[in-house]
């Protein structure tokens, strides 16, 4: 038989036994509110050795919201682990410190092979990284268990690629100008020149402007696969330098831009000088003084 003590709203644990094969029992019990509790299993009235032991109730932690990155970012390489960054918060939404004795993370491979990640934190109260190692390139599905119960509803869906061959991006536009799109292509391929292709979220971009101003980009893939192409809009001159990331590494060599302020010139203002008779296949020219509105030289 068994006894307890009730946790912090005095109600006792509620106890079923069942027997398994001959000389054992099990106990199963559930847990009804936080708290500490105190079980004592009995044989004829006596207290068996190592009991009564407690038991602590936990409040059942859930995920917050956005402390996942969205599915379509959740990816690695072959040959590096895959880590998750995990989020954990309890009921009411306070960061939730746990026993990482109680999760349990477990991964399935792309040909259904089955095994387990690890988890440790990440240095914040109720934040940690999971984690695991590849075995092949393809699809993996994660499940986190905190305490027995997983904390989303659907697994979590990893793509796992080939580390890709770093190659020199191609710049796809001439003028260099301020309020111009500037745009260049990256091609991603493994190192037997197989395309790699990802979604297109799963890119981060980096794009430091003058006086170290952040801006942003986008990323499209194109007709080829493996062929991706970034874009942005500078608003001021100066030296802007992008970098790309797939999945957290480094994938493509930064590309370094200078741009020039855009051309102000007012037709109303401007002139042509004097344009000289031409001679029959000779080169000739003639000169333009180019002014802006305020009648300020430009361009």
């Amino acid at each position: 038989s068994t006894q307890s003590t009730g946790g912090p709203d005095g109600n006792p644990l509620t106890v079923k036994r069942s027997l398994r094969s001959k000389g054992t029992v099990v106990f199963e019990y559930s847990i009804p509110s936080g708290g500490d509790y105190s079980l004592d299993v009995l044989l004829y009235d006596t207290s068996l050795l190592g009991t009564p032991f407690k038991l602590s109730g936990v409040e059942s932690p859930k995920i917050s919201q956005g402390s996942l990155l969205g599915t379509e970012h959740l990816g690695g390489f072959f040959g590096k682990p895959v880590t998750i960054p995990l989020n954990l918060k309890d009921d009411a939404g306070t960061a939730l410190e746990i026993d990482l004795s109680s999760v349990e993370v477990l991964v399935t491979g792309p040909q259904g092979e089955n095994f387990k990640g690890s988890i440790k934190p990440s240095g914040n109260k109720g934040q940690f990284i999971v984690f695991f190692e590849p075995t092949k390139p393809g699809d993996y599905t994660v499940v986190i268990y905190v305490y027995g119960r997983p904390v989303s509803n659907d697994p979590m869906k990893i793509i796992v690629v080939q580390p890709p061959a770093l190659t020199p991006p191609t710049l796809t536009t001439n003028d260099l100008l301020v309020g111009s799109p500037i745009s260049f292509n990256i091609s991603l391929n493994d190192s037997e020149l197989h395309p790699i292709v990802v979604n297109e979220h799963a890119f981060t971009l980096i794009i430091q402007g003058p006086s170290n101003k952040e801006y942003s980009g986008s990323i499209t893939s194109k007709n080829v696969p493996g062929l991706y192409n970034v874009s942005f809009v500078p608003s001021e001159p100066g030296k802007y330098v992008v970098k790309v990331y797939l999945y957290g590494s480094l994938i493509s060599e930064e590309v370094s831009v200078e741009v020039t302020p855009k051309a102000t010139g007012d037709a109303s203002k401007s002139t042509v000088g004097q344009v000289p008779s031409a001679k029959v296949n000779q080169p000739t020219a003639f000169f333009v003084n180019v002014k802006d509105k305020e009648g300020n030289p430009s361009v």
